[in-house]
């Protein structure tokens, strides 16, 4: 039983392509952690080669990745600020993922000199604990502890 078209993510139709995860470095990035978080072995593939790059680059260009579940636009109604929470971020989705793919890669430029999808499975594997425990500091505006708790989320 094939799936309709229009119920798959946009890399996975007919003429598709990445959206979301437009630069080279950054999708190469998340790729690489992705596969190390879920390898491929006996019983099925890795995260890229079972789509999970695919699922997640699908929602950066929705409504998600855009902020609309921010309710930015207006107008607001008398007394709206008082009984809602306003966003905690300036920038929208899109905008913080696009900061936190790139942040793995300048850190693994600046300590080891190379590339982030070019050290040894090992130290790969070493850089993300580092990050998940939080003893990586990528930058001041990223904070790992989310983005280590949500990418093995996305992987599901």
């Amino acid at each position: 039983m094939a799936l309709a078209e229009e119920v798959l993510p946009c890399t996975l139709r007919q003429g598709g392509g990445f959206r979301g995860l437009t630069d080279d470095t950054a999708r190469r990035t998340v790729t690489t952690v992705f596969d190390r978080l879920s390898l491929a072995d006996d019983p099925g593939p890795s995260a890229s080669a079972a789509g999970r790059i695919d699922v997640l680059d699908a929602p950066l260009t929705d409504r998600f990745g855009q902020g609309a579940g921010l309710y930015r636009e207006g107008p607001k109604a008398a007394g709206e600020v008082a009984l809602t929470q306003p966003p905690q971020f300036i920038a929208i989705p899109r905008e913080r993922y696009d900061i936190g793919f790139k942040a793995p890669e300048a850190w693994v430029q600046d300590h080891d000199g190379a590339a982030s999808t070019e050290p040894q499975p090992n130290r790969q594997d070493e850089i993300l604990r580092g990050m998940k425990d939080a003893l990586i500091s990528l930058s001041e505006d990223v904070t790992m502890r989310a983005p280590s708790e949500l990418m093995p989320q996305k992987l599901r």
